[in-house]
């Protein structure tokens, strides 16, 4: 009744070493029947399994490790072996794409990595954004558009990244006692150019950049240097990342970094 599962554009992939496991022989003729394309991996070509076959991948006559030489262990060892090649060649000969892994495996390690930062930066429309003639005190004033960040991002008259203000540089303002800068327009304190990385770009490099920056948060803008989103360190707290297995080179300077000196 299993076979029922099987459809005309299916293309089965069938391991046995000896090639006349019961299992699969006693299939093979409705496999046939329904002229669905067979791919044989067993040591024998002239097995039951190899004649059935559309194509055979012969592994030759395997020794087993084991002392008595019948404990599957060499065989399999080699099958996984060459499973492993078919299914890389077939990746790239479809073109699989870092994107596609991401896609695929969202909660791994390795799909973390892989992500771009959309998909973990709060949107602009939960940041706290400001004009360069906004106050420190005007803009802290003002309700919070979603959960609290650690940083507010200044915007000049063409919408464009001009600054950022952090709480640190609120902090040291307070420390300096210089608290008469709070009435003061906010371009006179900020950071200006701050780090930011483009639309698109690996999280794990944002993470890296943050790692080497030491950066609490990281503005995302768009080819037009325009405030899309913000990477705040908090979002990534438990995240595995490796800011050492980085594969840059396909990929474009202005996608690596968008950034000039703080």
């Amino acid at each position: 009744g299993d076979l029922g599962v099987l459809r005309n554009d299916d293309l089965i992939l069938a391991i046995s070493q000896s090639g006349e496991t019961a299992e699969l022989t006693q299939i093979l003729p409705h496999i046939r029947s329904r002229k669905i394309p067979l791919i044989a991996m067993t040591s024998r070509r002239d097995s039951t399994l190899g004649k059935f076959a559309s194509v055979v991948v012969e592994t030759g006559r395997l020794k087993e490790a084991d002392s008595l030489g019948v404990a599957p262990s060499t065989s399999t060892t080699v099958m996984l072996a060459i499973g492993d090649s078919m299914s890389l060649v077939l990746s790239g000969s479809r073109g699989f794409s870092h994107g596609d892994f991401a896609a695929r495996h969202p909660g791994g390690s390795l799909g973390m990595r892989l992500l771009q930062v959309e998909e973990k930066m709060r949107p602009v429309e939960h940041c706290r954004l400001a004009g360069i003639d906004d106050t420190v005190r005007q803009i802290f004033a003002r309700p919070l558009p979603s959960r609290r960040t650690g940083a507010v991002m200044i915007v000049g008259d063409n919408g464009q990244l001009v600054g950022i203000f952090t709480d640190s540089d609120l902090a040291r303002l307070f420390e300096k006692r210089q608290d008469n800068t709070l009435d003061r327009p906010i371009h006179e304190v900020m950071t200006i150019h701050p780090i930011s990385v483009l639309e698109g770009t690996r999280l794990e490099d944002a993470v890296a950049l943050l790692e080497s920056r030491r950066l609490s948060e990281l503005p995302v803008v768009d080819k037009n240097g325009c405030p899309s989103g913000l990477i705040d360190v908090v979002d990534l707290v438990g995240a595995d990342f490796s800011a050492t297995a980085k594969e840059t080179n396909s990929r474009s300077p202005e996608q690596r970094e968008h950034t000039s000196a703080a």
